[in-house]
C-alpha cells in the first residue's frame, strides 16, 4: 500500500479496484508533499493536492451521469461493472501544476452541482474555497 501512495498512478488504480464494489458513493484522493523518510516538520503542513475522484455506481445512477460524456469532457475512466458503471477521474498528471487539479475539481463540482452532491452525500462542497487555492 505504501508503494501505491508513492506513485500517483498506482494510487488512482486503487480507485479502479474500489469501483468494483457496489457501495462507494464518492471518494477523493489527495496527496500532500512530504519527506522521503516520512517524518513531519515543525512547520505548517503544505496544502493537500487533488489527485483523483471516484464517482461510484450509485452516484452515477442517482446523478444521471452519462459515462461517455464524462470520459470525453473530463477524461474519466469507466470503472466497476459494465451494467453499473462508476467513474474514476484523474485530476492532474505529475508534470502539471497543482492549480490545474484544483481548477478541474472546481469544474467537476460545478458540473455535478454542489447542492445535488450535498443532497446525495450530506457533504457540502466548498467550491469558493477551492477556487481560491
Amino acid at each position: 500500500m505504501l508503494e501505491a501512495v508513492r506513485q500517483p498512478d498506482a494510487a488512482v488504480e486503487l480507485l479502479d479496484e474500489l469501483a468494483v464494489t457496489p457501495w462507494p458513493l464518492m471518494a477523493a484522493l489527495f496527496t500532500r508533499p512530504g519527506r522521503a523518510d516520512l517524518t513531519t516538520s515543525a512547520f505548517v503542513a503544505p496544502t493537500p493536492r487533488p489527485l483523483a475522484l471516484l464517482v461510484g455506481a450509485p452516484a452515477v445512477r442517482d446523478l444521471a451521469l452519462d459515462p461517455a460524456t464524462w470520459a470525453e469532457r473530463f477524461g474519466a475512466r469507466v470503472a466497476g461493472r459494465p451494467r453499473t458503471p462508476a467513474l474514476v477521474i484523474p485530476l492532474r498528471r505529475s508534470e502539471e501544476p497543482v492549480e490545474i487539479a484544483w481548477d478541474r475539481l472546481v469544474e467537476i463540482a460545478e458540473t455535478l452541482g454542489a447542492d445535488r452532491v450535498a443532497e446525495l452525500t450530506g457533504f457540502r462542497l466548498d467550491i469558493d474555497e477551492w477556487r481560491n487555492r
